[in-house]
C-alpha cells in the first residue's frame, strides 16, 4: 500500500515531506542502522528534529522527482552483513546500487533479485560468500550492469543469470565459482563478460557465438579445457579476448585471426600447439598478442604489424623457429617484444630498435650475428635481454644513447672487445657473463643504481679498481673466471647491501681484507620465507615465476604495463631479478632469487696469502664460504663457528695448520665441508656427528689428522691434545653461546616447518 501511495505521490509531484519521502527516509535509515559503527558513518543520513527530512541531499543518494533513484556508496569502508540492503528494494524508483569497494560480508541478498527496476548493481570488492540464488535473476529484466567481481562467491553460475537479455556487462571474476559455464546463453546485448580467476571447468560453450555484440571476453585463470570454439568466428565485434591460464588444447583457430575488430588476444599458459595462423594482423589492427607458455611451433606470424598499432608481443616459452620476419620493420609503435626460450634463428633486425621500444627479450634462442648499431635509436629502451644466443662482435657505441636502460642481459654469447663504460653507469642489472670480453674494467663513474653485476667467465685483465666500491647498492658482484690480478680492495667492505661476492678463479694476491666484515648485507638474517620481489628466471620453467607473480601482484596475471613503464625504475626494482651460477656445496649451479636466499663469498682459486680473518665470524647471514685453492696459512678461525646459517664451507688446498675448531660442530646447517690438502693435525671433532657427516675425502691429504672418517686412528693422543693450546678456537663462553644459539635456531626452524 505504501509503495502505491509513493507512486501516486511521485505522479502528483507532492511536496518533499510527503508520505513517500517519509517511507524512503525510513528505509535508508534502516539500511544505515544495519552497518557496523553506524553512529560514526554517513553522518548526514539523519532526520531533522522530529521531522523526516528528504534523503535526496544525503551523501551517495541521487533522486529524480523527489524519489530515490540511485545509491552510490563505493569505497567508503562500510562494514556489515550484506543482508542489510534487502529492504532497499522497497524504494519504488530505485534503479542503481553501487556498494563496491567496501567490507560487506555474508551471502548474496536473495531479495535483491526482486528489485525489478534495477538497471545497475555493483557489489564488487567486498567479502560476499556462499552461493548465488539458483533462480530468480531473470526477474531483473531491466538490468544493464551486474558486477559481483572480487568476492568469495562459491558454487555454480546460475543458469538464468545467463538469460538476462538486457545485460551489457556481467563481471563475476575473482571469485571461487566452480562447475561448468552454462550453455543456455541468451544475453544478446552483452558487451563485456568476465568470468576470469575462478575455478570453472569443462569446455568453453560454443553458444558464446550468439553474443553478436560482445566486445570483451575474459575467461583467463580457470581450469577450462578442450579447444577454442570455432563459433568465436561469429563475434565480429569482439575486440578483447583473454583465455590465458587454462588447460586449452589444440591449435589457435584461424577464425580468430579473421575477426575484423580484434585488438588484443591473450592465450598464454595453455597447452596449445601447432603454428600461429599467419593471417593475424591481416584483418584487424592488433595491439597486443600474447601466446607465451604453450607448445606452439613454426614461424613467427609475419603480418602482426600490418596495421602498425602493435605494441605488445609475448611469445616466450614455445618452440617457434625460423627468423624474425623482415615485415617487423613496420612495428614502429612496438613497445614490448618478448620471445625468449624458443628456437629462433638468424640475426636481430636493425629495424627493431625504434624510439618507442621499451623492452626486448630474445634470450635463449639461436640468434647469431652482431648487435645492430641501430640500437642507439631505441632511446626509451629499459630492458634488453639477448642472453644465451650465439651473438658475436663488439658491443655497439650506440648503447651510450640508452639513458633509460635498466637491464642489460647479454650473458652466454660470443661478444668480444671491451665492455662499454656506459654499461656501468646506467643499468640496475648488468650481465655480460660467459663471453669473450677482454681488457681492463673501464669503470669511470660508479652508479648507485647498479644492484647486480655479473662479468664472470670472460678474459678480463688488470686489477680490481677502487671504483667498484662506488656501487653502494650492489647486491651481487661476480668477476669469477677471468684473469684479474692485484689485491682485493679494502673498500669493498663498504658495499653494505652486498650478498654475493664471487672473485674466484682469477690471479688475485695479497691478504683477504678483514674490512669485509663491514658487509652489512651478510650480517642480518632475513626473516620469513617470502621473497622480496618476484623475478623472471632465465629458464624455461616459468611456473615458479607465475606463482610469485600471482602472490605479489594481487593474484592477477595482467598488469597495465604501459603505465608501469612510465615509472620503470621502481617497477624494475619490484619485478626483475636473476639467477647466478655459483659454486654451491661443491657443484656449479644456477641459484635463483639471489637477493633473499643466497649469501656467498667465493675467493677460491686465486693466490691469496696470510691468515683467514676471524672477523668473518661476524657475517652471520653467510650461507656459503669458499676459500679453497689459495695459500692461506695459520689456523681455521674458531669464529667461523658463529656462522649459524652456513651451509657450505671449503678451505681445501691451502697451507692451513692446527686443529679443526670444535666450534664448527655447532653449525647445524652445514651440509658441505672440505678441509682436504692442508697441514691440519689432531683428532677430527666428533661432537654433533661432525666426523661422520662428511666423507673421508673432505679430510684427506692432512698428514696430522686422525679419527673418523679417516682410516688413521688417533691412538693415545688425548694428553698431547689437552696440552696443546687451541690457538684457533674461540673462548669457552663464546662457544657455549654459539651452541645455545644454534639449538634455538634449529628448534625454531623445526617448529616453523612442522605444521601438523
Amino acid at each position: 500500500m505504501n509503495a502505491i501511495i509513493c507512486y501516486a505521490s511521485v505522479a502528483l509531484l507532492l511536496l518533499p515531506f510527503s508520505l513517500c519521502t517519509r517511507e524512503e527516509t525510513k528505509i535508508l535509515l534502516g539500511f544505515k542502522s544495519s552497518l557496523d559503527g553506524n553512529a560514526t558513518i554517513l553522518s548526514d543520513w539523519k532526520n531533522s528534529g522530529s521531522n523526516y527530512s528528504s534523503p535526496c541531499g544525503w551523501e551517495g543518494v541521487a533522486c529524480s522527482n523527489s524519489s530515490v533513484r540511485s545509491i552510490h556508496l563505493s569505497g567508503m569502508n562500510l562494514r556489515g552483513r550484506l543482508s542489510g540492503i534487502n529492504n532497499l528494494c522497497q524504494l519504488p524508483a530505485l534503479e542503481s546500487i553501487d556498494l563496491s569497494s567496501n567490507n560487506f560480508s555474508g551471502g548474496f541478498p536473495d531479495q535483491l533479485i526482486e528489485c525489478v527496476k534495477l538497471r545497475y548493481l555493483n557489489l564488487s570488492f567486498n567479502g560476499i560468500s556462499g552461493e548465488l540464488p539458483a533462480s530468480g535473476f531473470r526477474n531483473l529484466s531491466r538490468l544493464l550492469v551486474l558486477d559481483l567481481s572480487r568476492n568469495g562467491i562459491q558454487g555454480q553460475i546460475p543458469w538464468d543469470m545467463m538469460r538476462i537479455e538486457t545485460l551489457r556487462l556481467l563481471d563475476l571474476s575473482r571469485n571461487n565459482l566452480s562447475g561448468t559455464i552454462p550453455w543456455n546463453i541468451s544475453m544478446i546485448n552483452l558487451r563485456m563478460l568476465s568470468l576470469a580467476k575462478n575455478k570453472l571447468t569443462g569446455e568453453i560453450p560454443g553458444e558464446f557465438g550468439r553474443l553478436s555484440r560482445l566486445r570483451e571476453l575474459q575467461l583467463w585463470k580457470n581450469i577450462l579445457s578442450g579447444r577454442i570454439p570455432l563459433a568465436f568466428s561469429q563475434l565480429r565485434r569482439l575486440e578483447v579476448l583473454r583465455l590465458a591460464g587454462n588447460n586449452l588444447s589444440g591449435g589457435i583457430p584461424v577464425e580468430l585471426a579473421r575477426l575484423p575488430s580484434l585488438r588484443r588476444i591473450s592465450v598464454f599458459e595453455n597447452r596449445l600447439g601447432g603454428e600461429i595462423p599467419q593471417e593475424f594482423g591481416l584483418h584487424s589492427a592488433l595491439e597486443d598478442f600474447e601466446a607465451a607458455l604453450n607448445g606452439l611451433t613454426g614461424p613467427l606470424p609475419a603480418n602482426l604489424c600490418r596495421g602498425d598499432r602493435l605494441s605488445f608481443v609475448g611469445l616466450d616459452g614455445n618452440n617457434l623457429s625460423g627468423s624474425i620476419p623482415p615485415s617487423y620493420s613496420n612495428c614502429t609503435k612496438l613497445e614490448v617484444f618478448y620471445a625468449p626460450s624458443n628456437q629462433l634463428e638468424g640475426t636481430i633486425p636493425a629495424s627493431f630498435f625504434t624510439p618507442s621500444l621499451l623492452a626486448l627479450n630474445l634470450c635463449s634462442n639461436q640468434l647469431h650475428g652482431s648487435l645492430p648499431a641501430s640500437i642507439g635509436n631505441a632511446t626509451s629502451l629499459a630492458f634488453l635481454g639477448i642472453c644465451n644466443n650465439e651473438l658475436s662482435g663488439e658491443l655497439p657505441a650506440g648503447l651510450a644513447n640508452l639513458v633509460d636502460l635498466l637491464d642489460f642481459s647479454a650473458g652466454n654469447n660470443r661478444f668480444s672487445g671491451s665492455i662499454p663504460p656506459s654499461l656501468f653507469s646506467r643499468p640496475v642489472m648488468l650481465d655480460v657473463s660467459g663471453n669473450n670480453f677482454s681488457g681492463e674494467l673501464g669503470i669511470d663513474n660508479s652508479s648507485s643504481h647498479l644492484v647486480f653485476m655479473d662479468l664472470s667467465r670472460n678474459q678480463l685483465t688488470g686489477s680490481l679498481r677502487s671504483e667498484l666500491c662506488g656501487f653502494i647498492n650492489m647486491h651481487v658482484l661476480s668477476l669469477a673466471f677471468n684473469h684479474l690480478d692485484g689485491f682485493i680492495p679494502d673498500c669493498l667492505g663498504n658495499l653494505s647491501s652486498l650478498q654475493i661476492l664471487d672473485l674466484s678463479h682469477n690471479s688475485l694476491r695479497g691478504e683477504f681484507p678483514s674490512e669485509l666484515q663491514g658487509l652489512r648485507g651478510l650480517q642480518v638474517v632475513p626473516q620469513g620465507n617470502r621473497p622480496a620481489f618476484p623475478f623472471f628466471p632465465r629458464t624455461t620453467d616459468w611456473k615458479p615465476f607465475l606463482a610469485q607473480w600471482t602472490q605479489m601482484f594481487g593474484d592477477s596475471v595482467y598488469f597495465d604495463w604501459r603505465t608501469a613503464f612510465l615509472d620503470s625504475r621502481n617497477l624494475f626494482r619490484q619485478m626483475q631479478g636473476y639467477s647466478i651460477l655459483v659454486d654451491w656445496k661443491g657443484t656449479f649451479r644456477l641459484v635463483g632469487d639471489v637477493f633473499t636466499t643466497t649469501t656467498t663469498i667465493d675467493v677460491s682459486s686465486n693466490r691469496l696469502t696470510g691468515s683467514i680473518p676471524p672477523e668473518l665470524g661476524r657475517l652471520i647471514a653467510l650461507r656459503s664460504l669458499n676459500l679453497s685453492f689459495n695459500s692461506f696459512s695459520g689456523g681455521i678461525p674458531g669464529e667461523i663457528g658463529q656462522l649459524q646459517n652456513l651451509e657450505s664451507l671449503d678451505v681445501s688446498s691451502n697451507h692451513l695448520s692446527g686443529q679443526i675448531p670444535s666450534s664448527l660442530t655447532n653449525l647445524g646447517y652445514l651440509a658441505s665441508f672440505n678441509a682436504s690438502s692442508n697441514d691440519l693435525r689432531g683428532r677430527i671433532p666428533s661432537e654433533n656427528t661432525f666426523n661422520t657427516r662428511f666423507p673421508a675425502s673432505c679430510f684427506q691429504s692432512n698428514s696430522g689428522l686422525c679419527g673418523l672418517p679417516l682410516i688413521k686412528s688417533c691412538g693415545d693422543t688425548n694428553a698431547e691434545e689437552m696440552a696443546a693450546p687451541h690457538a684457533t678456537d674461540i673462548s669457552v663462553e663464546a662457544f657455549a653461546i654459539g651452541t645455545l644459539a644454534g639449538f634455538v635456531s634449529a628448534l625454531a626452524v623445526t617448529l616453523f616447518f612442522y605444521r601438523p
